[in-house]
């Protein structure tokens, strides 16, 4: 029998080791959903600390929360850009899917609008808005990435849909880049996240619920919360006890009368919550 020197398999030779990946130097705690409950846990730590110092130090001292940040990488991790990427590709099928919820749109009828709720005036429809929204929100983030990068501008081909796919395909090939801007990563990111949560609860006849510019008559803060949106069902205005307001519910039968208050100089200088 002949003797080899080596290997009588090629394929048994090591393969060899990958490179490793280059380190990610992290900018700070992922800025978006998964540090959701670390970020409140810190604050209600400040809160107490602070009404421990008020109080002369009485009573025991509050200890920090236990929870730990994940890092970003460098701004979000990768899990969260992973599911912000993903709402901004399913963007441009969620523009066309509001076309399609007639309750929601411009094109609808007066009967269509009141179907099912009193005779109170139906309130402009979010559908088409949230559409503008949409193409107005991702082609100005288009541009200013295009701006970083020196990119060339984009065209403008008179068709909203095929500009709005155009936009997403930019911001998706460019995804790394626009995820690497400290400076407003977090806010990309939140923006892409709230257009395609708020689109997905139109399709679905879900309630879609939206901050009012305006203060509440009773507590004078700016707490007003709308929801509206289910066709059939009454809406209301909602002064949230979350954001610090006083808890009280305005029904579509108040609705004019609150716009008449709001708008007749009856109502206290706003305080912010």
């Amino acid at each position: 029998m002949p003797r080899y020197k080596g290997p009588y398999w090629i394929h048994s030779q090591p393969e060899p080791a990958p490179e490793p990946e280059p380190r990610i130097t992290s900018e700070g705690p992922c800025v978006f959903r998964c540090n959701n409950r670390w970020r409140e846990a810190t604050d209600a730590y400040n809160k107490a600390v602070a009404r421990w110092i008020e109080t002369g130090h009485t009573g025991g001292e509050p200890q920090p929360p236990e929870i730990e940040p994940w890092p970003g990488e460098p701004v979000l991790c990768r899990k969260c850009a992973a599911v912000v990427r993903g709402a901004l590709r399913e963007l441009p099928l969620a523009h066309a899917a509001l076309g399609s919820v007639k309750f929601l749109t411009r094109t609808a009828s007066a009967d269509e609008e009141r179907r099912g709720r009193s005779d109170v005036p139906p309130s402009p429809s979010p559908g088409a808005d949230h559409q503008d929204e949409i193409r107005r929100t991702i082609t100005t983030w288009e541009d200013d990435l295009r701006h970083q990068l020196g990119h060339q501008a984009a065209a403008d081909t008179g068709d909203p849909a095929a500009d709005l796919a155009a936009s997403v395909e930019y911001l998706n090939t460019n995804y790394a880049a626009m995820l690497q801007r400290p400076e407003c990563a977090g806010d990309f990111a939140s923006e892409i996240w709230r257009l395609h949560r708020v689109a997905v609860a139109m399709v679905k006849n879900k309630p879609v619920r939206r901050h009012l510019p305006a203060p509440c008559p009773s507590c004078d803060m700016l707490t007003l919360i709308q929801e509206e949106g289910i066709a059939g069902k009454a809406w209301y205005v909602e002064c949230s006890e979350r954001l610090g307001g006083c808890a009280r519910l305005y029904q579509e039968t108040e609705y004019l009368w609150l716009i008449q208050l709001l708008t007749g100089g009856h109502v206290a200088p706003a305080v912010n919550a």
